[in-house]
């Protein structure tokens, strides 16, 4: 028997868009981030450990949370990165919000890619590599920093869009998310974010698979940090409809994983695949 929605969940009211003038910090979404990130680490050790065991020898509850979690990890990261830069484009007009992306996220993702990665050893077929938009796994010469490079490149092609929110705080993006957090007491949260990512892989999936932020992985974490600009944008609409929802979400995502990972588990696909 499937869970109902809390009948006692009363109306989230609409939100003014924050303005320029907020300086709010969310110490929350800093500490998801934290955790987020140690989860990373816990992950790859555990992916690296299990390659060296045939798959019989790992207990399948470690599959199933592994595999799982690789599911919303990153996800999960890009969506906090996109209220990080809700926050920070607040008080910085485009060109000075631009120039400390490059700043914060371009100088550490050189640094690595030319001195501890070793592209000082070719330097120029480095560079090709860096302008090419999917190198591929082998050849991308940034290895794990391409989050970096996704987030600086995500920061790019939504800084128009950022001007334009500020500009027009009531202007159709943000009435959109706003309706999205109030309709059908929270359905419409957990539906239109789905369907767009749905939509998304429908016309990018077929044609390459996903490899770490790559083809159809690009557009897929740009929706997640769009989304996580937007949730800002609600003001306390957002979060206010999330803590009313939560032990419900808490209650279906168990059955809803096990279920996928049984699907999953029985078809192809190997641990690293889908996200």
């Amino acid at each position: 028997m499937q869970p109902s929605l809390p009948s006692n969940t009363s109306p989230v009211l609409p939100h003014p868009a924050p303005t320029g003038g907020t300086s709010t910090r969310r110490h929350d979404l800093d500490w998801l981030r934290v955790i987020l990130f140690g989860l990373l680490i816990w992950f790859h050790l555990g992916v690296f450990t299990f390659w060296l065991f045939p798959d019989e020898e790992v207990p399948l509850s470690v599959l199933f949370v592994v595999d799982v979690m690789h599911q919303w990890r990153l996800a999960a990261l890009f969506l906090i990165s996109g209220m990080g830069t809700a926050f920070a484009f607040r008080r910085r007009d485009v060109k000075t919000f631009l120039n400390e992306r490059l700043v914060r996220l371009g100088v550490p993702l050189l640094f690595a890619t030319y001195v501890l990665l070793g592209g000082l050893l070719a330097p120029i077929e480095t560079l090709w590599l860096l302008l090419v938009p999917f190198p591929g796994s082998d050849a991308m010469p940034y290895a794990h920093l391409w989050f970096l490079r996704n987030l600086l490149l995500y920061s790019v092609m939504l800084a128009p869009l950022f001007a334009y929110v500020r500009s027009n705080p009531e202007s159709g993006p943000v009435r959109a998310a706003r309706w999205t957090v109030d309709a059908g007491q929270g359905l419409a949260l957990i539906a239109v974010p789905a369907l767009i990512l749905a939509t998304s892989a429908v016309f990018t999936k077929p044609w390459h698979s996903g490899e770490v932020g790559m083809w159809w992985e690009f557009p897929h974490y740009f929706l997640f940090t769009l989304f996580g600009y937007l949730a800002i944008q609600t003001g306390a609409a957002w979060f206010e409809r999330i803590e009313a929802l939560r032990w419900w979400l808490l209650v279906t995502t168990l059955p809803l994983s096990m279920l996928w990972f049984s699907i999953k588990h029985d078809g192809p696909g190997g641990l690293m695949e889908g996200g």
